[in-house]
C-alpha cells in the first residue's frame, strides 16, 4: 500500500447573475499518469518549504497552533494553507494576499514574472513572498472537506479542501504544464456536463460539486463552510464490480464487505 502525500486544494468561487456563483477548474494535461484529461481544482502537494517559519510569519488571521486544530493534527497545519496558496498561484495565477501593511497595491507585473520563475524552478514560493515583501491571507481560506486517495490506487493524495472567495482584481492563467486551459462554470452545471460524459473528473471532485449545487450565492456557501468543524476524513475504495473498477464510498451498502483493488497504473483510476 503506497502512503498517500499531503495536499491541498482550493475552490475558488466567483458571483454569476445567471448561475448565483461559478467555481474555478483547470483541466489537467492529458499526458499526465494521475487524472490527466480530468477538471480538478486549483491545488497539489505539500513541498518541505510550506512549512518555512519565515512563511507562518507573513500568514495573516491565522497562526499554526489554530490551523493545525481546525486540520485536527499535532503541528504544521499552516503549511496547508500555505501550500493552498501557493498551488493556485503557481496553476492559476492566483494570488491571495497583499504587499505587508498594505502599502501599496500588488505589483501584477512582477507577481507574473516570478509565477514564470516559480513554475520553472528558478526561485522558490519563499524567495518571492519575501522579496515583494508579500503578506498571505490564509484566513481568506475556509477548510470543509478532507478526502484521502483509495488504498489500491497505486498514487494517494492526503488532501485538505479549502474553499474562497475569488479576489475579483486578479485575472487567472493556466500554467500549460500541468493544466491546459481554465474554465469557469456552476456546480451544477459541472455534474450535469459530467453525468453525460462531456466533463470528465473524479469522485471527491464530484461530491464537492454535489454539495455546493444546493446554494444559491457566495455567502451561502462561506457562511456554511464557516460553522463545520470536525471534518472526517473520506476514504473511498476501488473495487471490482462485474469486471468493472468502480468506487465507492464509505456510506455504500458494500463498502465494508468488499475487497480493495490495487491497481498497477494511475491511468486506470476511474473518472
Amino acid at each position: 500500500m503506497v502512503a498517500p502525500k499531503s495536499a491541498s486544494t482550493v475552490i475558488f468561487l466567483r458571483e454569476d447573475r445567471t448561475d448565483g456563483f461559478n467555481v474555478l477548474m483547470l483541466k489537467r494535461n492529458v499526458a499526465l499518469e494521475f487524472v490527466g484529461g480530468a477538471h480538478v481544482f486549483p491545488g497539489g502537494k505539500l513541498e518541505e518549504n510550506d512549512k518555512n517559519p519565515e512563511l507562518y510569519r507573513r500568514c495573516r488571521g491565522i497562526d499554526d497552533a489554530e490551523a493545525s486544530s481546525l486540520l485536527d493534527i499535532g503541528k504544521d497545519g499552516l503549511s496547508y494553507y500555505i501550500a493552498a496558496v501557493r498551488e493556485s498561484f503557481e496553476e492559476a495565477g492566483v494570488f491571495l494576499g497583499a504587499v505587508t501593511g498594505g502599502r501599496q497595491a500588488l505589483d501584477f507585473a512582477a507577481l507574473s514574472q516570478a509565477r514564470k520563475q516559480l513554475n520553472e524552478g528558478q526561485v522558490s514560493f519563499w524567495e518571492i513572498v519575501r522579496e515583494l515583501d508579500l503578506e498571505i491571507f490564509c484566513d481568506d481560506l475556509i477548510y470543509f472537506a478532507h478526502w484521502i486517495t483509495p488504498e489500491g490506487s497505486p498514487r494517494r493524495f492526503n488532501t485538505r479542501f479549502f474553499i474562497s472567495s475569488f479576489p475579483c482584481d486578479q485575472v487567472v492563467d493556466a500554467d500549460y504544464g500541468e493544466s491546459t486551459s481554465l474554465v469557469w462554470i456552476s456546480p451544477k452545471q459541472a455534474v450535469e456536463r459530467h453525468s453525460r460524459g462531456e466533463f470528465e473528473m473524479i469522485l471527491p471532485t464530484v461530491k464537492n460539486l454535489e454539495l455546493l449545487s444546493e446554494f444559491s450565492s457566495v455567502k451561502e456557501v462561506l457562511d456554511w463552510a464557516s460553522q463545520r468543524r470536525d471534518i472526517p476524513a473520506i476514504t473511498p475504495k476501488l473495487v471490482d464490480l462485474n469486471g468493472k473498477v468502480e468506487v465507492l464510498l464509505p456510506d455504500h451498502p458494500l463498502y465494508e464487505s468488499s475487497v480493495e483493488l490495487f491497481l498497477q497504473d494511475a491511468r486506470d483510476l476511474p473518472t
